[in-house]
């Protein structure tokens, strides 16, 4: 809890910035990067409306189609303002992905268990959110889960392959 504290003092609107003294000298304050190991330390440790917090101050204006620097994809890095300091900045940038990774595994709670999802574990973290829905391809087919609050609590729905195994679980309250 005292690490998170800490790592929450470098939040600004933009995202977490990378720390007094590390900055670049032309003017790269926040990486995607580092705000994506930030919020799946998070997700590890069941604080799902911190992580999502964070994820949307560091990656929510790079999915706003309104946003004058959108291209669709993640970007290398940002200044204290939400925007780029370089021509050369990449604004798709394989490092940022990491909420496709976290949205998938963590929110929808999809996530292996042996290579290829043989068997697979769908485990939601809800957190703050209303839905989600989403499907992870695999080699013995597709997995589709959603799940929706209610006013009885979490709804989940599951499909998956033939000839596969699994655990499904949801939290004990719908709001971890």
């Amino acid at each position: 809890d005292s690490v998170l504290a800490a790592l929450e003092q470098l939040w600004t609107p933009y995202g977490a910035i990378i720390g007094p003294g590390l900055q670049d000298p032309t003017g790269h304050t926040i990486e995607p990067f580092g705000n994506g190991m930030e919020t799946a330390g998070r997700f590890a440790v069941n604080d799902t409306a911190g992580a999502l917090d964070l994820m949307r101050r560091t990656f929510g204006q790079m999915v706003d189609e309104r946003d004058p620097l959108y291209t669709g994809g993640l970007w290398e890095f940002k200044n204290s303002n939400g925007g780029v300091n370089r021509a050369t900045a990449s604004l798709a940038h394989g490092w940022a992905a990491s909420p496709t990774v976290q949205l998938t595994e963590q929110v929808l709670g999809v996530t292996p268990v042996d290579a290829g999802y043989a068997t697979g574990r769908i485990k939601p973290h809800p957190g703050n959110l209303a839905w989600a829905r989403g499907v992870v391809p695999t080699r013995y087919g597709d997995i589709t889960a959603s799940w929706w609050s209610s006013s009885v609590g979490l709804v989940l729905g599951a499909q998956t392959p033939r000839d596969t195994n699994g655990t499904i679980a949801v939290p004990a309250t719908h709001r971890s």
